[in-house]
């Protein structure tokens, strides 16, 4: 399978917040480079999003994504009966 074809097919994609900033930086601009219609969600770990970063992802990335940054707190949580 080729990158771009394998690039083509993500549905759900998971990153840093990190990677996000870094292509922000370098004002890279997936949308214009690859095929990005079957995207349907971006999931962001490590440290919260800045709001600079949603902006850049709905601009530059896809506008119609479903974007989650699902982290900012390390603790795990246990339950005990």
């Amino acid at each position: 399978m080729s990158v771009s074809l394998f690039i083509s097919s993500i549905t759900i994609f998971g990153t840093g917040a990190k990677w996000l900033s870094v292509l922000q930086e370098k004002n890279l601009k997936p949308s214009e480079t690859h095929n990005l219609q079957s995207l349907h969600t971006i999931l962001s770990t490590g440290s919260p999003l800045k709001p600079q970063s949603y902006d850049y992802v709905y601009r530059c990335i896809k506008s119609t994504v479903l974007l989650g940054s699902i982290s900012g707190n390390r603790a795990v949580f246990s339950l005990d009966s």
